[in-house]
C-alpha cells in the first residue's frame, strides 16, 4: 500500500468580520489580497515546505500537491514550484500533484517541459496529475471572468522584508484528548476563519449562476447541491459530528491505528493519502503528530497493507522504473 501525506497550506492570519466584508461574504475569489501579510506569508511557505520534508524523513512514500487559486485556504497557488523545490530537497519520496488545472495553461507544451524538468530533477519521482479546475479558478485567472476585473487581483502580495522570531508554542501529552483539542484547527482550514457558508453556487462555470436556465448547467448544479461535501459540509456541521461519521480520523496513534483499520477493511485502497495537519494547527503540534506517524502509525499501516493484501501501482513489475539519482 502506498502512504502520501497531503495539506492545504492554509493561511489563517484574517479574521471572520474579514470574510464579512468580503463581496458576497465569501473567502473564495473575492476575498482581497490586502488580508495577506506578506511576512507571513514568507514563514508559512517556507515551513510547509519544512514540514513536507520531514514528512519524508518518518517515512511517507509520497508528498502530495495540490493548488487552489484566490482563496487564503490553500497557498499553493503554484504546486509545481514547491513540487520543483522538493524534487531537489529530498530523495526518494515521490511527488504526486493533484493536480495541474489544464484550461488556465494557454500553451500545454511548455506545461509538459516544466514538469519533465521536475522529473529530471527528482530522479523519475514525479507522479503528475490533471484536473478540470472549476469556475472559481478560471475566473481567478482572468478566464472569461464573470465579475469586474477589480475584483479579481487576488494572488498573494510579495514581501521585502524578513519576518522577525515567532513564539513556539508548547506541546501537550499525546492522549487522544490532546488530539482532539488541536483537531479542532481543522475546521479553519478548508473553509476558512469564522467558518462562513460559502455562496451556494460558488463552483459553477463562468458565467452561470442561480438565474441561469441552461439545462445542461442545471443538472450540473443539481449534482453539486446534493454532494454533502458542498452543501451542509463542513461549514455548517458540528466538530464531534464529524468525528463520529469517521469523515476525519484524529487520535493517539492506538486510535488512529485501530479506526484505519476498519477504514481500510471497508475501502481496500491501494493508495491512502494521510490529509495531516491543516488550518490553524501549529507547526509544533505539526511536526509531532508528523513523528507520532512515523514512529507508530505508518509501520502500523503498512503491516495492515500486507495483511490485508493492500496493493498499490508502484509495487507493480515494470510500472515505474525511475531513474538513478546522481
Amino acid at each position: 500500500m502506498f502512504l502520501m501525506r497531503f495539506t492545504e497550506r492554509a493561511y489563517v492570519n484574517y479574521t471572520e468580520e474579514d470574510v464579512r466584508n468580503s463581496p458576497n461574504e465569501a473567502v473564495r475569489l473575492t476575498f482581497s489580497n490586502s488580508n495577506f501579510d506578506p511576512q507571513e506569508g514568507h514563514y508559512l511557505y517556507n515551513m510547509y515546505l519544512d514540514e513536507y520534508e520531514y514528512s519524508e524523513e518518518v517515512g511517507f512514500d509520497g508528498l502530495m500537491l495540490n493548488e487552489h487559486h484566490n482563496t487564503p485556504t490553500c497557498l499553493g497557488a503554484t504546486m509545481n514550484l514547491e513540487a520543483a523545490i522538493l524534487a531537489r530537497n529530498t530523495k526518494n519520496s515521490k511527488i504526486v500533484l493533484l493536480g495541474n488545472p489544464l484550461p488556465i495553461f494557454d500553451n500545454p507544451i511548455r506545461l509538459a517541459e516544466e514538469l519533465a524538468e521536475i522529473d529530471m530533477i527528482s530522479g523519475g519521482r514525479l507522479v503528475s496529475g490533471f484536473v478540470r479546475g472549476t469556475g472559481g479558478g478560471e475566473s481567478g485567472h482572468q478566464h472569461q471572468p464573470a465579475a469586474q476585473p477589480g475584483a479579481l487581483r487576488r494572488s498573494p502580495r510579495p514581501g521585502h522584508q524578513r519576518p522577525g522570531p515567532r513564539p513556539a508554542p508548547s506541546v501537550g501529552k499525546d492522549t487522544d484528548e490532546k488530539a482532539y483539542d488541536v483537531g479542532k484547527g481543522y475546521m479553519v482550514g478548508n473553509i476558512g476563519v469564522g467558518r462562513i457558508p460559502l455562496p451556494r453556487d460558488y463552483a459553477s462555470p463562468v458565467g452561470y449562476g442561480s438565474r441561469s436556465d441552461d439545462p445542461r448547467f442545471l443538472r450540473l448544479r443539481e449534482q453539486v447541491r446534493s454532494d454533502p461535501f458542498r452543501v451542509g459540509g463542513l461549514d455548517g456541521a458540528a466538530y464531534d459530528s464529524i468525528l463520529d461519521s469517521k469523515r476525519w480520523i484524529i487520535g493517539s496513534p492506538d486510535t488512529v491505528i485501530s479506526q484505519l483499520r476498519e477504514v481500510l477493511s471497508f475501502m481496500r485502497p491501494g493508495i491512502l493519502a494521510v490529509w495531516t495537519n491543516d488550518g490553524s494547527i501549529s507547526h509544533e503540534d505539526t511536526m509531532r503528530c508528523l513523528e507520532l506517524m512515523g514512529q507508530e502509525v505508518l509501520p502500523a499501516l503498512r503491516e495492515i497493507g500486507e495483511e490485508l493484501e493492500l496493493t498499490d501501482p508502484f509495487q507493480k513489475e515494470g510500472a515505474q522504473p525511475g531513474l538513478t539519482r546522481m
